[in-house]
């Protein structure tokens, strides 16, 4: 279903022939409005590291599908990161077309607390790069040691971290997009793509740290498939 017309062209070897309701441009390694559709912008990069499947972020108005909306969609493959910004309220539209794409993705899926990402797009992940420390952390409660549990960035700091700067918390994302509707400072804008770049990159090294889980959630797939 096509939304007042926008179209979206994704382009990769199982994605020729994608098209969504917005226009996203073609240009890497630049931030563009999209030409007929003022309220999407698009960052792409090509991303050297090799590895299965799509390291999935999103940044939404709300904890809650059934009373927000996406704001950010962010995702890493093999060899490419994208970022798809919303710029302007567009009822639906965006979560829509997000919902779309994603289902074009290269499996296994992988994200952190990938239960929050689940609610949103509608779909099963394969892989919650989150579990294996919440079940740490629940451990260390049992043996009396704190069992709060981490976030992404305090499991992967990042090197600006070091440096003393902090960028945009997740929670903080619906603070700053209200606020940008409020004043269409860009800048606000720069802020929530770059805590989706950082948690993608975070998500990364979460992967690369964890790397025994994608193995053995690969090798399930290949088992349904030989199943199949």
């Amino acid at each position: 279903m096509h939304a007042r017309g926008f179209f979206l062209v994704a382009r990769s070897r199982s994605m020729n022939n994608l098209s969504l309701p917005y226009n996203v441009p073609t240009s890497i390694n630049s931030w563009k409005t999209c030409a007929g559709c003022p309220t999407l912008i698009r960052f792409r990069k090509p991303f050297p590291i090799l590895f299965a499947g799509t390291i999935i972020d999103i940044e939404t108005t709300s904890l809650e599908s059934s009373n927000g909306s996406m704001v950010t969609f962010g995702y890493l493959r093999a060899f490419d990161l994208c970022i798809l910004q919303k710029t302007d309220v567009i009822d639906g539209e965006f979560d829509d077309s997000v919902r779309c794409l994603v289902k074009l993705l290269p499996r296994p899926f992988c994200a952190f607390n990938s239960r929050f990402e689940e609610s949103w797009l509608g779909l099963k992940f394969d892989l919650d790069l989150f579990e294996k420390w919440r079940q740490v952390s629940e451990k260390m409660g049992n043996q009396g040691i704190s069992s709060r549990w981490p976030s992404l960035k305090e499991l992967i700091p990042g090197p600006y971290s070091a440096l003393g700067a902090n960028d945009v918390l997740g929670p903080q994302v619906p603070l700053v997009w209200r606020e940008y509707l409020g004043s269409r400072d860009s800048s606000l804008l720069t802020k929530i793509i770059d805590h989706n770049y950082f948690d993608l990159l975070r998500n990364c090294c979460l992967l690369i740290w964890d790397d025994r889980s994608m193995l053995e959630v690969m090798t399930a797939l290949l088992r349904v498939e030989e199943d199949g």
